[in-house]
């Protein structure tokens, strides 16, 4: 039996063609073609933005996966295709392609589920007939096993996959996204010199991940905070940062500075929660003080501009 998979979960979107000889014997990958939706840095895939790609692209790499594995229409014996989880707009795109291939070509059609797909890869490959799986992905990090007639998961990520760690963490730094925001970290870890401890929690047999990005994050704006910008190189894609605006309640700052630090003290200043300003002319003194730190190592100039008119963030709000 000779199958062809569309798989297009996220923003990598990929065209297989495989061979299933008949059983006892391993599968054979005839071809695998995939092209990845690279976003800016410092940005997401937007699922409208992804799912366009998708469209744009699956009719190109069905017909070079099709020529590359050496087989014609009347060669498939199905069509399948990654029915869930992953993103609605690109699932939503994906689906509408192999159905329309399964009623152009008379083929069956088979809907996968993302993650069974990813442990029968796994299993086909090793050769495992029982296996407890770690499954890692963008959006899963999960303890799996089969029981039951059925894949159960055993433990998870209680709040964020590793994956979407490393793609949050890479954003916050704008790293680039090409060809993965994964690859780009460890490849710049590789050349790092400072060994940092990050915090995470094992309960059982779940996991919190959520404290390795804040304190990589609040790590790296220190870090580069505390560093003269004369011996700073920033990354081309943060040459042309012009202007940044942030408000509270009761003034709006403007803060304007092409250097990387000015991004990573407005980041800092952004996040502190408002409860922690009770009057909004105290903040603008604490943000001045810092800025006035950062004047003396980059000659960036900090204004401050006070109103009245600035509404609440929750109108209804005592």
């Amino acid at each position: 039996m000779i199958a062809i998979g569309l798989e297009g979960s996220a923003n990598k979107l990929g065209i297989g063609v495989i061979s299933h000889p008949v059983k006892g014997k391993p599968a054979k990958i005839l071809s695998n073609i995939r092209h990845t939706f690279v976003s800016p840095p410092g940005e997401g895939f937007l699922p409208k933005d992804t799912a366009k790609h998708h469209r744009s692209w699956l009719v190109k790499l069905v017909k070079q996966a099709m020529a590359q594995a050496g087989v014609k229409v009347a060669d498939i014996d199905c069509i399948c295709y990654t029915k869930g989880p992953g993103m609605g707009a690109p699932l939503q795109s994906v689906a509408v392609a192999a159905r329309m291939l399964s009623l152009l070509w008379g083929k069956e059609l088979v809907g996968v589920n993302h993650c069974v797909g990813h442990i029968e890869m796994g299993r086909e490959i090793t050769g495992a007939q029982n296996p407890v799986v770690l499954y890692v992905s963008g959006g899963n990090t999960q303890v799996i096993a089969y029981a039951e007639q059925r894949y159960r998961i055993f433990g998870e990520a209680l709040d964020i996959a590793v994956g979407n760690c490393l793609d949050r963490f890479a954003r916050t730094l704008e790293i680039s996204n090409d060809p993965a925001p994964g690859y780009n970290i460890e490849q710049l870890a590789k050349k790092g010199k400072v060994l940092l401890d990050l915090p995470y929690a094992v309960k059982g047999m779940d996991c919190s991940f959520s404290g390795i990005l804040a304190k990589s994050s609040s790590s790296s704006i220190m870090v580069w905070a505390s560093s003269p910008c004369s011996s700073f190189l920033p990354p081309p894609s943060f040459s042309n940062h012009s202007a940044y605006f942030f408000s509270t309640e009761g003034s709006i700052f403007h803060f304007k500075g092409s250097c990387l630090l000015s991004r990573c003290f407005w980041a800092r200043a952004a996040r502190t929660d408002a409860a922690e300003r009770p009057d909004s002319s105290g903040a603008g003194d604490r943000f001045n003080s810092e800025m006035r730190t950062l004047d003396e190592r980059c000659k960036i100039e900090p204004v401050i501009k006070p109103t009245t008119t600035a509404e609440p963030r929750n109108k209804n709000r005592a």
